[in-house]
């Protein structure tokens, strides 16, 4: 299937789809302030969260409560390095379904970083 399908390309071809579609709505959110590096091979993506990108500081905190706003909203994504959001989607992702879950993850930055997300809601989960 991974050869008949070419589910390589098809993952490399989403992944530069996912990266390119992410860097607009970091604009669009105004989130570009909190996010870092965003970096990946095919379609595992790395999203850095910051305090700022002067400092280029880990932002752990927002990283656990964005994962958690993602998840109110229908998407999973976890972090890896107490900061580094990780991003797997499926090899068969469809277009229409990679730009929902762009715009959900997007969304779920700037609503931990508006304080949407109180420690109170988190605290349950922790040591995931």
């Amino acid at each position: 299937v991974i050869i008949s399908q070419d589910l390589a390309s098809q993952a490399q071809h989403a992944g530069q789809q996912l990266r390119e579609l992410f860097n607009k709505k970091i604009t669009e959110f105004g989130i570009a302030d909190v996010v870092g590096d965003v970096r990946g091979h095919g379609l595992a993506i790395g999203i850095d969260l910051v305090t700022d990108r002067d400092s280029n500081n880990r932002n752990n905190d927002l990283a656990r409560k964005t994962v958690y706003r993602a998840w109110e909203l229908g998407v999973v994504v976890y972090y890896v390095g107490a900061n580094v959001l990780e991003v797997t989607p499926p090899l068969t992702i469809q277009d229409h379904e990679l730009g929902q879950g762009i715009h959900i993850i997007a969304q779920a930055i700037a609503d931990a970083k508006a304080g949407l997300v109180t420690d109170e809601m988190v605290a349950a989960f922790a040591g995931w």
